[in-house]
């Protein structure tokens, strides 16, 4: 390969210059532009001298991309066109993909490009840099060729581990990503491996391209990186990296998948909304959605959605997107309430205000999620009411639109729908089990007397995946009490009590994301006892309006219910066992005994909550009754486990013999272009058979010809005699 050296391209700055590489083609200018406004905003004592890799990128395009950072005093933007360094070097030829573009290899070119460079930072165009990149150029990567965090998930595909082997690869716990490097541009030129790189990258296309040729050739000189400085956010490895790193990222990296440009309701995409320019917005936001893109409703809402909001920045653009992007949604606000947020989350729903304004962002001090929902609906306009959390969603579809088609067409003070709960990273764990199927009555429309002793046992009485009438929760004074968690059902269950319009919707409309460790009702060690203040709340409430012996049965069962629930849900044996000595004082109280109780899983409940309270004296029975509990937690979850496994297993099943049919019809095929050869053979040798047999008839007919015209000559001869 010739000299491609670029001698013209000098170090920006003289003091503290941290080059940064980038590559880009046309296309990706403007995802470009977010990653460099993320390295200079977070660079506060480094002088970035960020390079451009491009090639044929129009000038005009060049000069008002540079034009934004003319300013910048403390950063350097350049692009350097390697147009020329490609057709030397042969990369010009590599034939590219939608997911691997050629621009993907120009760092290949890095060490013959920068001859003035003996180190540089290289990073993607698909990332949100969160910290100073001057700390990450100062890595020692020693004598290695760079450094590089390690790969989250790597590809098992038996081609593809095979097609490594023939490189001499094998060290898959040591494959890193290559969207984040610190390179050593001297070891590249000092041992010059471009020619090896560049072989495998002609044959890497179909998997990871330069990323492949760099683990193979360069393999026992890569140093280690801080994995926080590249956190690969692709869906494939999310759950895996995030139990890795944790929320500290220091660049995110969108790997594969959706990219925030194209799904901003995705984890950890505003991290790289706060830096689109404002003059980019509207137009990025546009191309997102397309034709489901959120915009402002001027019509006055039939729902508001109350979603209150601490420390949820990790869910709160899913849970939002979720309401203002479904499709067919009716005339809607959501009104979310930051009740004292100490991350991201007030910048993340001020960003989706100023694109939607349908949403309303309150903001107030910690004061706990109840007095969040208080304010919420104080705020509202909607004839109806749905609370959502903003670790949850709204499941997509037609759901929204049918409740609330349902509630105004029946004239509803509350309507009940499905719900389904999802693990923390969004994969279905469960669908409908938030209404009972078993204790609605036949009626589409029913009050309260219709539910009997089962009224609260309906749903799980939170006050998600239902729709509340707004004037009747005002005429009714129905507030939620300030707790720091169960504050749900006390409201909830008081509504129904005193609702005369009730109804059903066998949909899923809420899904309950579980796992969440910032979330309240997550932390039932925090607050093990909280439950019962609740209760105490409710059945005050009950007395008051006279309603207490009325609704006692009903309200001991769903009461039945809340102890099992809370001795199932902690996790600390002192927990257990201040929830045990509770039952153990109220639960003689309890009117009803569990044969007497015609509602589905009371019995269980007073099964476990019996057992409990006769072992209540005994500390080591009581320890074994807890034991037993979380061994049936466990037995739950392995269940569950072993549903998804069957699952897969089946999928898996049905694959191979997609496989093998697919198999058996490529040989099939196989069979059927050999007969076709074969016949096409057999046709060729009777054509030529033709061809030949058409030759000697030729022949014989010319030879005829010849012996007529002879006898003619003959003939006429004769003639000429007799005469």
């Amino acid at each position: 390969m010739k000299d491609i050296a670029r001698p013209d391209v000098k170090p920006a700055f003289a003091e503290r210059n941290v080059p940064v590489v980038l590559a880009t083609d046309e296309n990706f200018l403007p995802y470009l532009k977010v990653a460099v406004n993320s390295a200079i905003a977070n660079a506060p004592g480094s002088n970035l001298d960020i390079l451009v890799l491009c090639a044929g990128i129009p000038e005009e395009a060049i000069r008002t991309f540079v034009a934004g950072y003319a300013e910048v005093g403390r950063a350097s933007v350049r692009f350097v066109d390697i147009s020329e360094e490609l057709e030397a070097s042969g990369l010009s030829d590599y034939k590219q993909t939608d997911r691997l573009p050629l621009s993907s290899c120009y760092r290949l070119l890095l060490p013959r490009v920068l001859p003035a460079y003996g180190k540089v930072v290289y990073i993607d165009v698909d990332v949100a840099v969160c910290r100073d990149l001057g700390e990450l150029y100062a890595t020692d990567v020693g004598d290695s060729y760079f450094a590089a965090a390690k790969d989250v998930v790597c590809n098992t595909h038996p081609e593809y581990v095979s097609w490594a082997a023939k490189w001499g690869f094998a060290e898959w716990e040591d494959y890193v990503n290559a969207g984040v490097l610190v390179m050593n541009l001297d070891r590249f030129r000092r041992e010059p491996v471009f020619d090896r790189l560049k072989e495998i990258v002609f044959e890497a296309a179909k998997w990871n391209c330069d990323q492949d040729a760099l683990n193979f050739v360069c393999k026992g000189g890569i140093a280690p990186l801080d994995p926080r400085w590249n956190v690969q956010l692709g869906d494939y490895c999310l759950e895996k990296q995030i139990s890795l790193t944790g929320d500290e990222m220091w660049i995110a990296h969108y790997t594969a998948g959706r990219k925030p440009w194209t799904y901003p309701a995705r984890r950890y995409s505003h991290l790289w909304w706060r830096h689109v320019d404002a003059s980019d917005v509207s137009r990025l936001w546009q191309q997102a959605w397309g034709e489901t893109s959120v915009s402002p409703d001027g019509e006055t809402p039939k729902l508001s959605v109350v979603m209150p909001v601490w420390n949820a920045a990790r869910y709160l653009s899913e849970a939002l997107a979720s309401v203002l992007v479904q499709k067919d949604a009716p005339a809607l606000e959501v009104i979310c309430v930051d009740d004292g947020s100490t991350d991201d989350s007030a910048a993340i729903a001020a960003f989706w205000q100023a694109r939607d304004s349908r949403l309303k962002v309150i903001r107030q001090e910690n004061q706990g999620p109840g007095a969040a929902r208080n304010v919420g609906m104080d705020a509202a306009r909607g004839d109806y009411l749905l609370f959502l959390d903003a670790d949850d969603r709204l499941s997509s579809g037609a759901a929204l639109r049918a409740a609330c088609e349902q509630a105004v067409s029946d004239d509803l003070d509350i309507l009940f729908a499905d719900g389904a709960v999802i693990a923390e990273n969004g994969k279905t764990e469960s669908q409908d089990v938030f209404l009972d199927d078993r204790l609605p009555p036949t009626e589409r429309v029913f009050a309260p007397d219709a539910l009997g002793i089962g009224l609260y046992m309906l749903t799980p009485m939170w006050p998600h995946a239902t729709l509340f009438r707004r004037a009747f929760l005002a005429d009714n004074d129905l507030r939620f009490p300030s707790l720091p968690q169960s504050e749900g059902f006390p409201m909830v269950q008081l509504a129904v009590t005193l609702a005369r319009r009730i109804g059903c919707l066998r949909q899923t409309l809420f899904e309950h994301r579980t796992g969440v460790a910032a979330s309240r009702a997550s932390a039932k060690d925090v607050a093990p006892l909280v439950f019962a203040e609740a209760e105490s709340l409710f059945r005050r409430s009950l007395a008051a309006r006279g309603l207490l012996a009325r609704f006692a049965p009903a309200a001991d069962v769903a009461f039945l219910r809340h102890l099992d629930r809370n001795l199932r849900s902690v996790n600390r044996f002192s927990d257990f066992r201040a929830i045990a000595t509770y039952c153990a004082e109220k639960f003689p109280a309890l009117a009803l005994r569990g044969d007497e109780v015609d509602v589905p899983a009371y019995a269980q409940a007073f099964k476990t909550v019996s057992d409990v309270v006769s072992a209540v004296d005994d500390v080591d029975a009581l320890a074994d009754a807890f034991a037993a509990i979380r061994d049936d937690r466990c037995r739950v979850l392995t269940a569950w486990h072993d549903t998804c496994v069957a699952q897969l297993k089946k999928e898996k099943l049905a694959l191979w013999k997609r496989l093998k049919a697919a198999a058996q019809r490529k040989a099939d095929l196989g069979d059927r272009a050999q007969a076709l050869a074969t016949k096409q053979a057999e046709l060729w040798r009777q054509k030529m058979a033709a061809v030949k047999s058409k030759g000697d008839l030729w022949k014989r007919l010319k030879a005829k010809e010849a012996e007529r015209r002879r006898l003619a000559e003959l003939v006429q001869r004769l003639t000429k005699a007799v005469e």
